[in-house]
């Protein structure tokens, strides 16, 4: 009951997020005439979070009508989640290293997306090990045993990444740039370490509190981290003047191709 509660009240606040989220799209095109891959990247992610936690809904309105749910519909439901996960923090790691910084292009850092595309099925694939091992007795929150420990090298490993490649940018730019980095790097360790520090914390508390407090603090870190990266993208704050989105291109001229080898 309690996990059926805190989904709806997730549901509902990362709706509100949504429809602001278009708002601010539209915004920033009427402005620029464009929207920055990073602005696409991160709708497709916002999306996919969007329909993987109606899925996790529907999976709990069947538990409650059945007593079982659908593990097929919950196991897709948190493969979209991971593998969006992946690919929001991939694009800070990216923006870490330089990306809409130093350089308004991919360039060499394309032999990075592999690499993310790797993570990725790794964490699916995690899930779906974990899914045809079945409910064990001794699970609680769903992140026990390998399952968990692997994620949570691999989002530590992550974090590790991030961190050097901000600093090594950072050492790079200018005094301006430092400072945004600096910023950066502590609110996006927000997001990094979120699953670090709920899978630590959860076992201290009862059996039958882990699993929902588990889904609504990663879920409630992933909204705010959703809401932190669009306000990042598309108000005109710091990283804006520092990056290229503040490019838009004049009258009669087509879009800047952003992602263009350089």
């Amino acid at each position: 009951e309690w996990s059926q509660q805190s989904g709806a009240l997730i549901l509902l606040g990362f709706s509100a997020f949504l429809v602001d989220f278009r708002r601010r799209c539209h915004r920033f095109w009427s402005k620029t005439g464009t929207l920055h891959p990073v602005i696409w990247t991160m709708a497709g992610v916002v999306v996919s979070q969007y329909i993987a936690q109606v899925m996790h809904i529907a999976h709990l309105l069947l538990y409650r009508y059945n007593g079982i749910g659908n593990r097929l519909l919950e196991g897709l439901a948190e493969a979209v989640v991971m593998s969006s996960q992946v690919v929001q923090t991939s694009l800070m790691i990216i923006i870490a290293m330089g990306y809409t910084l130093t350089r308004s292009t991919l360039g060499d850092l394309r032999v990075f997306l592999p690499v993310c595309g790797m993570v990725a099925i790794m964490q699916v694939a995690l899930v779906v090990l974990d899914k045809m091992q079945g409910e064990a007795a001794h699970t609680f929150s769903g992140h026990e045993g390998m399952k968990g420990w692997a994620l949570l090298m691999i989002r530590l490993a992550l974090f590790m990444w991030f961190q050097l490649a901000a600093q090594s940018t950072a050492s790079k730019g200018s005094s301006r740039l430092a400072l945004f980095l600096d910023k950066f790097q502590k609110a996006a360790s927000l997001h990094f370490l979120a699953y670090p520090l709920t899978f630590f914390v959860v076992p201290f508390l009862a059996p039958y509190l882990r699993k929902p407090v588990m889904e609504f603090a990663l879920m409630a870190a992933q909204v705010c981290s959703n809401i932190w990266m669009a306000s990042l993208f598309l108000d005109r704050g710091a990283y804006f003047e520092a990056s290229s989105l503040s490019a838009s291109p004049l009258p009669g001229r087509s879009p800047p191709e952003f992602f263009k080898s350089e």
